[in-house]
């Protein structure tokens, strides 16, 4: 139940009002419709919202394992055919050099590459290892912090 009351004084004249209020609700046949919408809208928008934020997590982790895949495939190729490949090219300059059979130029030319594929590697290692670093901290973190 509620009940109110209101004193209006009108200045100039001579009349007030005096009001008294009751309410008092009727809820004969009533079943809560309104509310019990309003919680299933509210559960499927929530619903909605949990589904969504489940697909982007799948995608951000797929996006992770890719780049972790191929960061690591990269590292490889340098370590086992890039890498090998420059330092016998530097080696038979400097063989070749010394026999005198290409110039000072050449020599350094190879060295140059040789150290520009070293830096390179070692690029190719670093976002190896900071992919593999945010995968598992996204899906193993206790192997980073070392708690269970």
């Amino acid at each position: 139940w509620t009940v109110g009351a209101s004193v209006d004084h009108y200045p100039g004249t001579s009349t007030r009002q005096v009001e008294l209020r009751v309410q008092i609700p009727l809820q004969w046949g009533y079943q809560y419709q309104g509310e019990i919408g309003r919680a299933q809208a509210d559960y499927a928008k929530a619903q909605d919202a949990l589904d969504n934020t489940r697909r982007l997590a799948l995608l951000d982790l797929q996006r992770l394992r890719q780049t972790m895949d191929n960061a690591a495939r990269r590292a490889t190729d340098y370590d086992q055919g890039v890498l090998p490949r420059a330092r016998q090219v530097a080696d038979n300059a400097e063989l070749a050099y010394r026999k005198g059979a290409i110039a000072l130029t050449d020599l350094l030319d190879a060295q140059r590459t040789l150290r520009a594929t070293v830096l390179d590697a070692l690029a190719a290692r670093a976002d190896y290892a900071k992919a593999r670093g945010a995968w598992l901290l996204r899906t193993q973190p206790q192997v980073l912090t070392g708690m269970p």
